[in-house]
């Protein structure tokens, strides 16, 4: 009865570390990291929630996001893919190691010090006055500081 239970809990134990370990993230796992790895987080850090590397450059794509041609999916993450990865999305970044291996700890913060500059803002602007993917016409800003001798907007002088 003993011998019972103590497969039992032995088990279960495997199944549970079995579970984690699928749940677990490269970045949070320690493992290496792949461009299609780097290629899924930067899209989902753009709002998209992608399966997989290509649904994640195809869901960048539609969205006007230029992905390098020459990048292969399953290699392992270099300093030169993060580069090209993070220009074409509008973030200017360098190397002196080009062909240095970009690990799960280093592209975790990469996320965390620019998840700022990759959120995408949502537009929620009104359809009423607007010619859909602009802000309402605001009349009252209308050629601020644009030349001399323009003084602003009174109740004498409404436009």
């Amino acid at each position: 009865m003993f011998s019972n239970n103590r497969r039992a809990v032995l088990s279960c134990a495997i199944i549970v570390a079995a579970l984690l370990g699928l749940t677990l993230s490269p970045a949070l796992a320690g493992q290496s990291v792949t461009v299609g790895d780097f290629v899924q987080e930067l899209a989902r850090n753009r709002g998209h929630q992608s399966v997989d590397a290509v649904s994640a450059i195809n869901a960048l794509t539609a969205n006007g996001i230029r992905i390098p041609r020459d990048i292969r999916l399953e290699s392992a993450l270099t300093e030169n893919d993060v580069v090209a990865l993070s220009r074409a999305v509008g973030i200017s970044v360098t190397t002196r190691n080009p062909d240095r291996v970009f690990d799960a700890d280093r592209s975790k913060r990469f996320f965390e010090i620019f998840s700022s500059e990759l959120i995408v803002e949502t537009r929620n602007y009104s359809t009423e006055d607007s010619d859909g993917d602009a802000p309402p016409f605001d009349p009252f800003t209308k050629a601020k500081g644009k030349g001399k001798g323009k003084g602003g907007v009174t109740e004498t002088n409404p436009d």
